[in-house]
């Protein structure tokens, strides 16, 4: 990433330089390239990595809401993630941030809501999150969607040995989650 960093500003300049017209549309078509291949890599690099997981869930949660907003401008977004229990490990937190992004992926496109809110607490080596969707219709789900969250969350019990449940009600689905930090 660091290399293509350097060859990318390296093309830039010589763009500035305006003594040979010739080569600027040139550098320029390899410019545009080298910047997509740049925000491939980044986009990969943070779906191996994400960003701030390390550090803290409650910022992995942020910047992956800015995503989401980012895909869904008309989805209305309310967090409220506390602080992090500080013996919190990486790890978890990354099992945490992938169940709530396979909650979205599986949920957002199907129901089209208008609202996501996502309540995140800590209290000793207690934690919580709850994600609601709501919106304009009462929600349905097909039995196959209906199968992967179930799946889903079978899923979230075995990685983290915690439980979570998830309902309807009226145009809201609601998802909870409590796990024990390790």
């Amino acid at each position: 990433m660091q290399e293509l960093f350097i060859l990318r500003r390296s093309l830039e300049m010589a763009l500035a330089d305006e003594s040979n017209k010739i080569a600027i549309d040139r550098q320029q078509n390899w410019l545009a390239r080298v910047e997509t291949v740049h925000q491939s890599l980044e986009q990969l690099s943070h779906e191996l990595a994400p960003p701030y997981v390390q550090e803290n869930l409650s910022l992995a949660i942020q910047y992956h809401l800015k995503q989401w907003q980012r895909r869904y401008p008309d989805l209305q977004v309310h967090a409220e993630l506390g602080t992090d229990d500080p013996s919190q490990q990486s790890q978890q937190n990354g099992e945490i941030l992938q169940i709530l992004q396979e909650v979205l992926e599986l949920t957002l496109p199907k129901l089209s809501p208008r609202s996501l809110q996502i309540h995140l607490k800590s209290r000793d080596y207690h934690n919580q999150m709850q994600v609601q969707l709501t919106c304009a219709n009462p929600v349905t789900l097909t039995s196959d969607s209906l199968q992967n969250i179930k799946c889903l969350g079978q899923t979230f019990q075995l990685l983290t040995a915690g439980w979570c449940s998830y309902y309807c009600k009226n145009s809201a689905m609601i998802w909870s989650f409590h796990w024990r930090s390790r």
